[in-house]
Formats: C-alpha cells, structure tokens, sequence
C-alpha cells in the first residue's frame, strides 16, 4: 500500500484532535484561585463595602513577633468585637478567619506557626459605637 494525500490528511487530523484533547485535558486539570469563591455575591452587596469605606479607620497594628501576630489597637475605647479575615494571594486555600479577644490593653496575640510564609493581605473588621469599621493592609510573615 502506498502512502498518499489521503493518509497524510487523515493523519494530519489524528494529530490535530490528539493536541485539542490534550489542550482541553490541561484547561479542566488547572487550579484557578480567584480571591472569593462568592463574588458575584459580594459584588450585589458591594453597597455595604462603600459605606464602610465611608468608616474606614487605621486603628489596629498588626505585627509578626516570632511565631505568633500581635494585633495591637493605637485607640482607646475600641470594642472587643473584633474579626481579622487573611488572604493568601498564591493560595486561596489557606484563607483563614480569626475572632481575636483582645485584652484589657487592647492586645491579641494569634498563633501563626503553621501558616505558611511569605506575603499575606488581611482585612480587620471591628465595631465602634453602633457602627463597623474596617482596615486592610499587607502582612510578610517571615
């Protein structure tokens, strides 16, 4: 049998589904880490983001000291309720959410040691007089 047009044609489209077969296979097999599972859920309530944005306040500092975070407040009379969400950019899977108490000086120490290293945003919610506030920021735990 001699090899002519038609084999190589029906060659050449073996060839072409096998390399879309394997491109579909990679697409379905990738991780897509988006910053929120529910979006599209925050989204409609961003109206709630906005007026907290309208309270936005730096009270807090958050530190690493070895292996633990100090969340210290820098006022006074700020409420003990209190909720730090961490985000990890790299790795959705290792967001978390902390309810710290703080103490009589306005301190929190929350235990960091199996957290991963490296960059990390928070956002800290806390209540002050009837209203929310909020602070976000950037954390490099070493």
């Amino acid at each position: 049998m001699k090899f002519h047009f038609g084999h190589g044609l029906v060659l050449m489209a073996l060839i072409f589904m096998g390399f879309i077969v394997y491109l579909v296979s990679q697409m379905i097999g990738q991780k897509i880490d988006l910053v929120e599972d529910d979006y599209y859920e925050k989204g409609l309530e961003y109206q709630q983001v906005i007026d907290e944005k309208k309270h936005e306040r730096n009270c807090f500092k958050l530190e690493q000291d070895g292996n633990s975070l100090v969340l210290k407040t820098t006022e006074e009379g700020i409420s003990k309720k209190v909720a730090l969400e961490l985000y990890r950019p790299s790795n959705s899977s290792l967001d978390t959410l902390v309810n710290p108490t703080l103490n009589t000086s306005g301190e929190s120490r929350i235990d960091a040691s199996g957290w991963a290293k490296g960059q990390w945003h928070y956002t800290l919610h806390f209540e002050e007089a009837g209203f929310w506030y909020f602070q976000k920021g950037d954390l490099n735990l070493q």
